[in-house]
């Protein structure tokens, strides 16, 4: 499932990545093309680097220091990622719809899945999960990829973008039909074969996450951020907010992106919503790990904010080229470490601390 963690309020602190060295492949997977990063911007202070993995794809730390390390790359069309504490999944669906992994201190990546179109990506319970949009199914293999893979047993739909999903604890949680008022919640268990849905003809749904038995949803359409729980076949609007975008749950809130408005907004405690960071360009993806709040920007940034910094935010990393297309889930967190896609085609990873 994704990591829910404790909330903390501490000080920023500010890094700028630098080139390093990528992670290596296996034979059936894409070629790894151009390897080295052009450099980094310059920034808000800097550390040292750490070390990539080795070039026999075996897996190790190379410090503690809080650098980046490049887990692949090679990639075409990068649209989704998701991380547990040992191990990083992502989906290229320009590499023959490719659902990759590799271990999340560097390593051996591997090709879970090869063939289809996969939009969105969650792992709960030991499983991967996947939308996919042109058979409109969503699909599940062992995070070891070992079993056969197993398709849900009802259509999902219109698999419109987004069709995200998200594991929350006890079901898997699609949101399809994105365009007009048919965009929809639905509610699938762990195996996928029971099916329960949770709202319909949302309007304009953008964005979904998932944080213990709830999940959360932003709804442009109706200038809503709102909630619905496993079992519970309701649509509760938690807060009026025009324009929100992507969005992140964490132990301590949920929070969600205004890239029109060049705000990062959220609700900490169930509070009323405040403004977490103002002036932002243009922020896409979002994810936070109970301690910061994670957000990439159109100006090639990931930039972070504590739960209650009203205003103010830091530079995490720079120097990549950002994913900024709409839907597309670019950052994921784990307690260690923050992991992205950038539209070169590179898996990134750096620690949080």
């Amino acid at each position: 499932m994704f990591v829910r963690l404790v909330s903390f309020f501490g000080a920023l602190a500010s890094i700028v990545l630098l080139p390093v060295g990528c992670g290596s492949f296996s034979a059936d997977d894409p070629a790894t093309g151009p390897t080295a990063e052009g450099g980094a911007s310059g920034g808000e202070g800097g550390v040292g680097l750490e070390s990539g993995p080795p070039p026999d794809g075996s897996s190790a730390e190379g410090s503690t220091t809080s650098g980046p390390v490049e887990l692949g790359s090679g990639y075409k069309v990068l649209r989704a990622i998701a991380a547990t504490e040992t191990d990083v999944f992502w989906i290229d669906p320009g590499s023959g719809g490719g659902i990759f992994t590799a271990p999340i201190i560097g390593g051996k990546t591997r090709t879970l899945v090869m063939g289809g179109a996969p939009s969105s990506i969650a792992v709960d319970g030991g499983h991967v999960y996947w939308t996919d949009t042109a058979l409109r199914q969503i699909g599940r293999i062992d995070v070891a990829g070992l079993e056969p893979v197993q398709w849900s047993l009802a259509d999902t739909g219109s698999g419109l973008p987004p069709s995200i999903v998200v594991g929350a604890t006890g079901a898997v949680v699609a949101l399809v039909g994105s365009t007009g008022a048919t965009g929809e919640i639905r509610q699938y268990g762990l195996d996928l074969g029971a099916t329960a849905m949770t709202a319909n003809n949302l309007v304009n749904p953008f964005s979904l996450t998932a944080f213990g038995t709830s999940f959360y949803w932003t709804e442009g359409g109706a200038g809503a951020v709102a909630r619905g729980d496993v079992g519970n076949a309701r649509r509760t609007q938690l807060f009026a907010e025009n324009d929100a975008e992507a969005i992140a749950a964490d132990v301590a809130g949920v929070y969600w992106t205004v890239p029109l408005q060049s705000k990062i907004r959220g609700s900490v405690g169930g509070a009323l919503p405040i403004t977490l960071a103002a002036g932002e360009k243009e922020p896409r993806s979002i994810a936070a790990d109970g301690k910061y709040v994670y957000w990439t920007t159109e100006n090639n940034e990931l930039r972070r904010a504590g739960h209650l910094d009203n205003g103010t935010s830091s530079l995490f990393a720079s120097g990549f080229l950002a994913l900024t297309e709409m839907h597309v889930r670019a950052v994921a967190v784990t307690s260690q470490y923050v992991v992205w896609l950038t539209a070169d085609g590179k898996v990134l990873r750096a620690s949080s601390k």
